[in-house]
């Protein structure tokens, strides 16, 4: 048993539970978007785990410090500027309220361990952005890349940088 096709799906891998997780994607229907595990030999459907509408094309990452999967964006109607959490022991998403965000639009994310926040890289403005829990905060001014979409975002603990690579530079990006 694996996961169905899809298009634009995102994974994390949550180090607490040790597996990785499959999210959403662009389905038939919004309301179709069951989350899946990999625990490294077989895919398991994870019915029971809430369903996050609209996660197609959204940016995901793992909070290793706050023990939460932290969501940003997505289709729906459009692209979204919401950002929500998640985590196991609640089983549901929670809506945050920040202060601050970033424009809704294509972004990618991931966790930087050595500041212990989740850091945003949206396509469309080009900017870079941190999470903290309540609030995102905008990293800036100074160099950074094009403006991009589909583009693979990591964090090099060795050299404690956040790289990105790729990504598609065209106008416009939608």
């Amino acid at each position: 048993v694996s996961p169905p096709a899809r298009w634009y799906p995102t994974a994390v891998f949550d180090s607490k539970i040790g597996k990785t997780i499959l999210f959403g994607g662009a389905f038939e229907t919004p309301d179709s978007q069951p989350m899946w595990e990999w625990n490294g030999a077989t895919w398991t459907e994870r019915p029971d785990l809430a369903k996050m509408p609209g996660s197609g094309g959204a940016a995901f990452a793992y909070d290793a410090k706050r023990d939460r999967i932290v969501k940003f964006g997505g289709l729906l109607a459009g692209y979204s500027d919401e950002t929500y959490e998640y985590t196991y022991g609640d089983a549901a998403w929670v809506a945050k309220a920040p202060a601050h965000k970033p424009a809704a639009g294509p972004g990618v994310t991931i966790y930087d361990s050595g500041r212990e926040r989740v850091a945003l890289y949206q396509g469309l403005t080009s900017e870079l952005w941190e999470w903290d829990g309540s609030d995102w905060s905008h990293v800036g001014p100074g160099l950074s890349p094009a403006k991009r979409g589909l583009a693979a975002l990591t964090y090099d603990s060795d050299r404690k940088k956040v790289v990105i690579f790729g990504g598609a530079v065209a106008t416009p990006l939608l």
